[in-house]
């Protein structure tokens, strides 16, 4: 941990109001970005990076940082996004587990950034045409199973089928593979 961490932490423990808005300004934007890509809901995305800078707040004066500052706060939001998806009963563990797991070996991986691979995720899906984007979400950040889509968005099974093969190829040529491969595989 450098100097400058300690020196940071040390003002923070102040709680003056110049201590907050450095925490807001230098994190808040990209911490809601970064739960984003797991939660797919900003306002769930913005709730839970808000709840993490009270708590982080409310408990400064025990706080001992143990890395670097952005490390904290990114795997922060990273458990509490996965315990989040936990707790609504996300369709598959298993995938949960995979995604944990890709994300750390991705995190390791000096050459990707992650601001870049969530931005590159976001940017993906937002391309995708309206309907294509709602049944990609459904299926794999909601669980939901074609049949349900199709009800939900009162389509064929044929139409979410199509759809959803247009739209994981459309991510697929736009996307890292590595970050397609977490996600839509």
């Amino acid at each position: 941990m450098g100097q400058i961490e300690n020196l940071t932490i040390s003002n923070l423990k102040k709680k003056t109001e110049e201590g907050f808005d450095y925490l807001y300004h230098r994190y808040y934007k990209n911490l809601v970005n970064y739960a984003f890509t797991f939660l797919l809901d900003s306002s769930e995305a913005e709730d839970l990076v808000q709840n993490l800078f009270i708590h982080f707040w409310e408990n400064l004066e025990s706080f001992q940082l143990k890395g670097t500052l952005d490390g904290f706060f990114y795997t922060s939001v990273k458990n509490r996004c996965l315990n989040k998806l936990k707790s609504i009963d996300v369709y598959d563990k298993h995938k949960i587990l995979y995604i944990e797991a890709m994300l750390v070996h991705l995190s390791r991986e000096e050459e990707i950034d992650k601001n870049v691979l969530e931005e590159e995720l976001l940017m993906a899906i937002s391309n995708l045409p309206v309907q294509a984007r709602e049944i990609i979400v459904l299926k794999y950040f909601k669980g939901q199973k074609i049949a349900e889509i199709a009800e939900t968005l009162n389509l064929s099974e044929n139409t979410v089928k199509t759809q959803l093969k247009r739209g994981k190829s459309k991510l697929r040529n736009e996307m890292n593979p590595k970050l397609f491969s977490i996600f839509f595989l």
